[in-house]
């Protein structure tokens, strides 16, 4: 996890989202959902690095990689179905369910409301680590093909989310990512329990992270960054305070 967040800080791929590196290794031994998604994520870098590229590319070249670029992205986002419907079918019991929260709102002073009087309670804590950050890679992929839409039909976002984009399927509930946002924030209640040590904080860094990144030029939602910041100083503090209470 940490090669692939500073590839993503960095736009730069790594040999993590090659395919030798995603299928050799794990020819004996399933994956989880967890690893699952973390091969998702592992494929981010490598996409943003091709899109800081296309200014450099001709008019046709820059239509072309759009293009393929939005393939891949649809196809990760197959992928992360594909890994919560096996969960869900897993299961007879559901995944998660809402909670009235017992903390204090974890606000920056200009936004002291609480966002999120209700929170998630999971199953478990593997659950709770694999949702958090399926959630957030969902942020991450689904802004980026809003902004890959509407670089290429600077109108798309006047259309109906269920209509086609051109030549390109309709976005449906994927506009609404700053929903995948709310999961996010939702869940670091249930992570930062005591219980968890230092797995908490571990598990929920980065998604934290890879929200705010997604998040922190689009002043509509300032609130939730603001929310997502404090929270985030929060949870390194407690990590901290486990790795103090531990020697």
């Amino acid at each position: 996890m940490p090669g692939i967040i500073y590839a993503l800080e960095n736009h730069s791929s790594s040999f993590l989202s090659d395919a030798a590196w995603l299928n050799q290794p794990w020819g004996r031994t399933p994956k989880t959902p967890f690893t699952q998604v973390v091969d998702c994520l592992a494929q981010a870098p490598g996409i943003l690095q091709q899109v800081f590229l296309l200014p450099s590319l001709s008019p046709d070249q820059q239509i072309e990689a759009c293009f393929q670029l939005i393939t891949e992205c649809w196809q990760i986002d197959a992928k992360l179905d594909m890994v919560y419907a096996a969960m869900q079918g897993g299961s007879s019991d559901p995944l998660y369910w809402p909670v009235a929260s017992k903390n204090p709102p974890q606000a920056a002073p200009e936004h002291t409301e609480n966002l999120f009087p209700f929170v998630f309670h999971f199953a478990d804590f593997e659950t709770a680590a694999t949702l958090i950050l399926l959630w957030a890679v969902r942020v991450l992929l689904w802004s980026g093909l809003c902004n890959l839409y509407d670089g290429m039909f600077p109108n798309s976002c006047m259309l109906p989310a269920d209509e086609s984009v051109g030549p390109l399927r309709a976005l449906g509930y994927r506009r609404e990512y700053v929903s995948m946002a709310h999961h996010v924030c939702q869940s670091v209640e249930y992570l930062m329990q005591d219980e968890f040590l230092l797995a908490g904080p571990l598990s929920v860094t980065p998604a934290l992270g890879i929200v705010i990144d997604s998040l922190r030029y689009q002043p509509g939602h300032a609130a939730v960054v603001a929310w997502l910041r404090a929270a985030l100083d929060l949870v390194r503090q407690k990590g901290l305070g486990v790795l103090e209470h531990s020697r």
